[in-house]
């Protein structure tokens, strides 16, 4: 598959869940292409429930990157058996997003906007003069903040729990697999 932002252009995807502790690998499942069979639920909510399948009902934090984040996807999660809740990115382009969190421009740099919503929290936090980041939670219910750093504590627990599988993906590639030959 060719994915042009990775250092190599040419991969197989997989896409895995890991642990962000010991940053182990705890499931994987191998990307064949956008046309997989998924009972009619989208692809990024399928990738989920079946990585999750090992561990439902221990009541996980799950940590996720924008293509896998979704409300529908977050109020799944929340139900038993499943009993997980969520952190993640979320695109901006979500029809599920209220406009007042994309109004961005305004607002002061470290300034954050919260959406509350039965279980979910939607959070956006301007980084930049012109850059700003949406949170969905399910695992935060307060707008509490870190004294020290001035950021809410949504955006330091994601920050703290978003990169087992890069770490991974980064020790991987590191690793060579060529063995020396009599040749």
């Amino acid at each position: 598959m060719y994915i042009p932002n990775k250092p190599a252009k040419y991969a197989i995807k997989v896409v895995m869940m890991c642990d962000v502790g010991t940053n182990y690998m705890i499931n994987t499942i191998l990307y064949l292409d956008s046309n997989t069979q998924t009972k009619c639920i989208p692809l990024a909510s399928y990738f989920v429930e079946e990585l999750t399948r090992n561990i439902q009902g221990t009541n996980r934090n799950i940590t996720m990157e924008n293509w896998f984040t979704s409300i529908p996807l977050a109020e799944k999660l929340l139900t038993s058996p499943m009993n997980f809740t969520i952190l993640g990115t979320v695109r901006k382009n979500k029809r599920a997003i209220p406009p007042e969190l994309l109004q961005f421009r305004s607002r002061r740099i470290g300034t954050a906007m919260y959406c509350f919503d039965k279980a979910e929290t939607l959070l956006s936090y301007k980084t930049k003069p012109n850059k700003f980041v949406i949170l969905l939670s399910t695992f935060h219910k307060k707008p509490n903040v870190n004294q020290e750093s001035r950021k809410p504590e949504t955006i330091e627990f994601y920050n703290s729990t978003k990169g087992a599988v890069d770490t991974l993906d980064q020790m991987c590639n590191n690793i060579s697999y060529s063995r020396k030959t009599p040749r």
